[in-house]
């Protein structure tokens, strides 16, 4: 299945000439449940044409296309389709997604890293903290194997954006004086990748370390720069110490929804709070031109069944912070730390539950896979 769609949904639309025999591929049809932190639930449904990898491979599909689309009772939708294809052809790896959502309740605090949240003005006026924000995106992604763990990528992205606010009194509303703001934005991203994990999927052991730039023409114009590293270890059988760092720098006039996002290697995720970034905050809850965080995650299976699945206690830290228009420094950094447990179906169907604490209070979050 196409995964975390609750980011974003991925699409693709091109089929690989030559691709391996018919009976290879088989089709699935399944209802999807898509995590978001300001509307729940999604009523959604999804469609996965795919060819099954080597059992030994890293990753669980040779090549998959993959659909899906969604709905909430408050005004949320998206669309998407994806082709990602790590194994049709030997050391290339291709990524094509194209996805239209809207997320009508989008978390928006105003920009920087002393944003606040006040929980009596929230509760007193429900939609101060929100603004809709629609997005149509379009990328395609080839990397290609230099030698042994080495990889190298490039991506275009094309990408529409507008913030409409909503109604009543906002935090959007009274820094862009109400009006809708409309953004399009193109850009190339180069990356080189280090991967020594044994899955992509469920990682044991090993290092996935990547850094890369892009040029790109929203706003003024704007370069970014960015490196993100993970580490993995299994001090025992059933335990896995898994440790991130990562970073990103944008210099020139970057739009306000590139503010918001902290895209990779065949992954988006927001710049900062959620389920991919700091478990304490809800997503997206700081954006800047520039952020850095670090994760730390100690899972422990309780009952692990080899390939038909495992329950896993997962404990957790995340810090980080944003940047706008000021020097490098670690003061400030916002904290989240808690636990949960993880439901693993089959090899690679990861769920996560993760009840964790911030400044900001309690949250639980629901995500597909894992933070990292």
């Amino acid at each position: 299945m196409m995964k975390h769609i609750g980011t974003g949904v991925m699409v693709m639309m091109a089929l690989l000439p030559g691709a391996l025999r018919a009976q290879d591929w088989g089709m699935s049809w399944l209802p999807i449940l898509v995590p978001s932190s300001n509307e729940f639930p999604f009523i959604a449904l999804g469609a996965d044409y795919s060819v099954p990898a080597p059992y030994e491979a890293p990753y669980v599909s040779n090549g998959a296309l993959s659909g899906a689309a969604g709905v909430t009772f408050k005004g949320s939708w998206f669309a998407g389709v994806r082709f990602h294809a790590p194994g049709l052809v030997r050391k290339w790896r291709f990524d094509v997604r194209a996805q239209a959502i809207r997320e009508k309740r989008f978390g928006y605090y105003g920009i920087g890293n002393e944003t606040t949240f006040d929980r009596v003005l929230s509760d007193r006026e429900p939609s101060f903290y929100r603004v809709s924000r629609t997005r149509y995106i379009g990328q395609a992604e080839a990397s290609r194997q230099l030698a042994g763990p080495l990889w190298v990528s490039l991506a275009g992205r094309v990408q529409h954006t507008d913030f409409e606010p909503l109604s009543g009194l906002s935090q959007f509303g009274l820094d862009g004086g109400g009006q809708t703001v409309s953004e399009g934005d193109a850009s190339a991203r180069l990356s080189l990748m280090v991967d020594t994990r044994d899955t992509e999927y469920n990682t044991q052991k090993g290092v996935f370390l990547e850094a890369g730039g892009k040029v790109a023409s929203g706003g003024d114009g704007y370069t970014w720069i960015y490196t993100n590293l993970s580490g993995f270890v299994s001090p025992r059988e059933g335990t896995v110490i898994a440790v991130r760092v990562a970073g990103g720098m944008a210099d020139g006039t970057p739009p306000l929804s590139e503010r918001y996002e902290f895209n990779t290697w065949e992954k988006d995720r927001n710049s900062f709070g959620g389920r991919f970034t700091n478990r304490g905050f809800p997503d997206g809850r700081l954006g800047g031109q520039s952020v850095v965080m670090g994760n730390v995650d100690l899972r422990h299976d309780l009952l692990n069944l080899g390939d038909l699945g495992a329950i896993t206690l997962l404990v957790f830290g995340d810090a980080g912070r944003v940047f706008e228009d000021e020097d490098f420094t670690l003061d400030d950094l916002h904290w989240g730390a808690g636990g949960g447990f993880a439901l693993r179906l089959l090899r690679s169907n990861v769920w996560t539950f993760n009840f964790s604490g911030g400044s900001e209070g309690f949250r639980f979050l629901f995500g597909w896979g894992w933070m990292f």
